[in-house]
């Protein structure tokens, strides 16, 4: 963190984070400690700096600094999960880590993180507009969350009805080869349209791994969200009116913690179907449910 006092801050991203106020969430006291500081000199005030997610209910702030990897131990909240209770309380969270997986982060951003700094290669500048960017609930495309989409990518092939349209990864692309100079190239509008189709198309990955959905599962989802019984599903997929039950039941399960657990198995599969389609975020609490 001795970096920290070479760093010239724009006035414009000081603007943007005067007067906001953050909760810094790691396990690592010296690491807390170098982020809050970094916070402070952007004019962010740290309410706390804490261990846990679980502990985040009991301070309000704008932005939330989290660590991705917080503990051991397995009932503890850390990764996509804590990221998305965070998310689903309103927080405006912005992730941190250096020791993540690319598919970790490419989750993380599908269930509602606004932005990825990868503290190996963190540079101060970009961290204090993705600050100002996340602190206002606006997403926040960097150099390193580039890298870890792109290798996602590769690492992960899916479908390519599932996948980022050309313009999207060829942004991504530019942006990890070339750096934030190709950001401030395009015209706010496109960014932002560019910046929705990323968070989308991750959207849809993280809901496609998670579910771990074969091609059969996406032709159930289909058929459903096209109106068709369960009756007829299984006939026209020459299945069993139990296995058509077995899968409704499976990815009804997946969306209760999202959700709640009063949906009702139709609506479920309609709702992941949608999702996988593009046609709602996840995360999105419009859906049709009833």
């Amino acid at each position: 963190m001795n970096q920290l006092s070479n760093v010239a801050l724009s006035p414009e991203v000081r603007a943007n984070t005067v007067g906001k106020h953050a909760l810094v969430i790691d396990n690592d006291a010296t690491a807390a400690l170098g982020v809050s500081v970094a916070l402070e000199r952007l004019g962010v005030k740290v309410v706390a700096e804490i261990s846990r997610i679980e502990e985040a209910t009991a301070y309000p702030a704008d932005l939330v600094c989290c660590d991705l990897v917080l503990s051991r131990e397995g009932l503890a909240l850390q990764g996509a999960a804590g990221i998305a209770e965070l998310v689903s309380r309103g927080r405006h969270v912005l992730a941190l880590s250096s020791v993540a997986r690319s598919y970790e982060v490419g989750n993380v951003i599908g269930v509602g993180a606004l932005g990825f700094i990868d503290r190996d290669n963190l540079d101060w500048g970009d961290f204090g507009v993705a600050v100002g960017d996340v602190g206002t609930g606006r997403r926040h495309l960097s150099r390193s969350l580039a890298a870890r989409l792109l290798a996602d990518l590769h690492e992960r092939p899916l479908p390519d009805r599932l996948e980022l349209n050309q313009g999207a990864r060829q942004l991504l692309e530019d942006l990890f080869i070339e750096g934030d100079a190709v950001l401030k190239s395009l015209a706010s509008q496109e960014l932002d349209a560019l910046t929705d189709r990323v968070w989308s198309a991750w959207s849809r990955r993280a809901i496609r791994y998670r579910l771990e959905l074969t091609e059969r599962h996406l032709e159930l989802l289909r058929r459903f969200h096209d109106g068709a019984s369960a009756e007829a599903i299984a006939k026209a997929m020459n299945v069993s009116i139990g296995t058509i039950h077995a899968d409704q039941d499976r990815i009804k399960a997946v969306l209760f913690a999202t959700y709640g657990k009063d949906l009702k198995r139709e609506a479920a599969c309609r709702l992941v179907w949608q999702l996988v389609d593009g046609q709602l975020m996840w995360g999105d609490r419009n859906g049709e449910l009833k």
